[in-house]
């Protein structure tokens, strides 16, 4: 029986024991994240154990404190707390239970020791999966317990766990940290860095994604450098991964794109990266992962190159907005959120204004700052030249000027536009609003119905509220084109007249499957096509759409297997000056604009004549190639939450995509898997509906039969 199973019999011995008292617990978290998500996994064992939640310490059975020892005045809380809580131990036999990383500190265990002899449980960061032997050896042997581990813990898989939030779920990647910032007391107290496994994460987040979780939070305390260690130990001989555990995802980058497959999430951020383990394809995984949220949490603790190097940060002033202009060029629109510290030990003026000259330049979305605090047991705590608290606090006050002026500036831009809200619940402050965040984590509120708790929807932002803003729900509109993929006009006049009623559903298009040089494929002024471009262009930012179009092309290229010479010898451009092989070209210097998009189209159309006796006729390949480019740009717009300047009024045309055939037909191999499920996801946006027919006949004629088989209506 391993460790997981014989806490599960604790479990259930601890149940039996509470059996028919209705006993309950409160828990205080201190600290990151991962202490809220390590609290999450203590409140589903005391749940599975009988105790109920309260809010309420002076009806509580058992006390849990979740203690973070990261500043100082967190020691000052805690001690506070536990003071307070000796009477009522005294009144109500109160169970007390401190754990965290508090409790790996031999000074704190020290003062518990002698202090606070009342408490039952101590536990620390290694041994939190063991709480249930705790609880049930202070219940049946009364008697104390420590239970402390000095060295690294394991990775505990399928701990019980309730989540506080229905629409965020925070899912830890890796445990400790290896890099000994001189100010930073964690690798002390979590360990060096152990990684979960990679399909123990992917589970977690699909079994998140069937209880209807939107959004997932990646936890660790240098999450870029997942898997780092265990890549490093099985280069070295160390370890044979027989299992293959490594096999398909051994890196964070391809973490990151495996969790961007996972259908029913909608977004993905990550917390926190280290700037110096920020490498190429991470960016790359940002970029292409519609769903990776495109605000960066990228601690910069301190702007001077000199305190950097004191910090053990490993990395300069100069490689910091490198990297940040790197992420900039290959994602437009991206923006960051930092952490900062003022005032460690040494730092002059000038490392101060290096500080804000960085704040300036970079222009942060968010800055967690931070008066340096001593921690006992680090370097930093012994190094000479600590700033006096009066110089801390006008420093802070300096830099938090800087960053309200910016954040007020970063506002403006929001007001007016529609923002993607993923709606979280009624407001903290006024139950009668409903609060949201955008994906750059701004908070909205505004005046709804709760069943739109756990949606993404569009909302105009109309006020600011420097740390909030309001908005109004934007109401949906009819929609007012159909867009029949591959129809003919037989398929335009059946739909119109036998299934859509034109009064509600607006004006009817269709896009041939032929791509011809006819009046439904024309470069400039209005088209079916051109319509449906709109449509998809308006939810995707340039550089997606780029990064998009050059995969389609290249999949095309592939698939058709033909050398550039060959292929270039025989497109013949219509009513356009690009040839194929200038597509890439074009695309990569003009606006990604409907025009653009149908010259290139264009440019693929082929004579039966050139190509004689091959395969690849007039139908296939001009066919193919449309039906590849449509679908890359389908693939993103299903996805993307945003766009790179926000618009100022609803993403325009409504749209309804209905397909007289299976949506995979003609695709490349490696874009059939997913057709489906992107066609689906777009459905799910504001303002879209998808009508998938099942598959052959492909054209539907007026005695056909097709109309019963309608396999995916998704009405906005």
């Amino acid at each position: 029986m391993n460790e997981i199973e014989q806490q599960k019999q604790f479990i259930k011995k601890v149940k039996e024991l509470n059996n028919g008292k209705m006993l309950k617990y409160t828990i205080l978290t201190m600290g990151c994240q991962l202490n809220e998500n390590d609290s999450e996994k203590i409140c589903g064992m005391l749940e599975e154990m009988g105790y109920t939640l309260t809010e309420d310490i002076e009806e509580a059975n058992l006390a849990v404190f979740n203690t973070c020892c990261v500043r100082e005045n967190a020691e000052e809380r805690l001690f506070g707390k536990i003071g307070e809580l000796k009477k009522l131990k005294e009144k109500n036999n109160l169970i007390i239970a401190i754990g965290g990383c508090m409790m790996q500190e031999e000074h704190i265990l020290e003062k518990i020791k002698k202090s606070f002899r009342y408490i039952d449980i101590v536990f620390g960061t290694h041994t939190l999966h063991k709480l249930p032997e705790d609880i049930y050896t202070v219940l049946e042997e009364q008697r104390r317990v420590k239970d402390i581990l000095n060295i690294d813990g394991k990775v505990y898989e399928n701990i019980p766990i309730k989540r506080n939030s229905k629409t965020m779920g925070s899912v830890t990647i890796m445990y400790g940290c290896n890099n000994f910032c001189t100010f930073c007391i964690v690798p002390y107290v979590r360990g060096r860095e152990r990684s979960r496994k990679p399909k123990d994460i992917i589970n977690e987040v699909k079994d998140l994604a069937k209880q209807g979780y939107k959004e997932i939070m990646l936890l660790g305390q240098n999450v870029n450098s997942y898997l780092r260690s265990e890549m490093e130990a099985i280069k070295q001989g160390k370890y044979v991964d027989e299992n293959e555990d490594y096999k398909e995802i051994n890196s964070f980058a391809k973490l990151l794109r495996a969790i961007n497959e996972i259908e029913g999430i909608e977004r993905i951020r990550f917390q926190s990266p280290h700037p110096k383990d920020f490498t190429i394809d991470v960016i790359e995984a940002i970029r292409d992962c519609e769903k990776v949220c495109k605000l960066i949490h990228l601690p910069l603790q301190s702007g001077s190159t000199e305190m950097l190097k004191k910090m053990n940060r490993r990395y300069s002033k100069e490689q910091y907005l490198e990297l940040v202009n790197t992420m900039k060029k290959m994602i437009p629109g991206i923006k960051f959120s930092t952490d900062i510290i003022v005032g460690f030990a040494g730092e002059s003026e000038e490392d101060f204004e290096d500080t804000l000259d960085v704040v300036r330049k970079v222009n942060f979305e968010q800055v967690f700052m931070f008066i340096y605090s001593r921690r006992v047991g680090t370097p930093g705590d012994k190094m000479p030249n600590q700033i006096p608290e009066e110089i801390k606090h006008k420093r802070f006050e300096r830099l938090k000027e800087l960053v309200e002026n910016q954040i007020a500036l970063n506002n403006k831009e929001y007001v007016g536009t529609i923002q993607k809200i993923l709606v979280e619940g009624p407001s903290k402050n006024n139950e009668k609003m409903l609060a949201g965040r955008t994906e750059t984590n701004k908070v909205v509120v505004f005046e709804g119905d709760t069943n739109l708790i756990n949606k993404i929807i569009n909302v105009k932002i109309t006020e600011d509220h420097m740390w909030y803003f309001k908005g109004e729900k934007v109401k949906s509109k009819q929609s007012n084109i159909y867009a029949v993929v591959n129809g003919n006009e037989q398929n335009k006049i059946f739909y119109n007249a036998k299934t859509i009623s034109p009064t509600k559903c607006g004006k009817i298009v269709y896009i041939p499957a032929l791509t011809t040089p006819d009046e439904q494929m024309k470069t400039s002024g209005p088209s079916p096509l051109r319509d449906l471009l709109n449509a998809l262009l308006s939810r995707i930012p340039q550089s997606q759409a780029y990064t998009r179009l050059v995969q389609a092309i290249d999949a095309f290229n592939q698939e058709a297997n033909l050398e550039d010479g060959f292929l270039s010898s025989i497109a013949q451009p219509i009513n356009a000056e690009l040839t194929p092989w200038d597509v890439r070209i074009n695309l990569s210097v003009n606006p990604i604009t409907p025009d653009v998009i149908t010259k290139s189209l264009i440019s693929y159309t082929f004579s039966d004549q050139r190509l004689g006796d091959t395969s690849f006729g007039l139908d296939r390949f001009g066919q193919g190639f449309q039906r590849s480019v449509i679908y890359e740009l389908i693939r993103l717009a299903s996805s993307f939450q945003k766009e790179t300047k926000p618009r100022t009024d609803e993403f325009a045309p409504d749209f309804t995509l209905l397909l007289f055939e299976e949506p995979e037909a003609f695709l490349h191999p490696a874009q059939q898997e997913n057709m489906s499920f992107h066609l689906r996801e777009l459905g799910k946006k504001p303002g879209w509906q998808v009508i998938i027919t099942s598959h052959s006949p492909v054209f539907v004629s007026k005695n056909s039969d097709n109309l019963g088989q309608i396999c995916r209506i998704q009405k906005c």
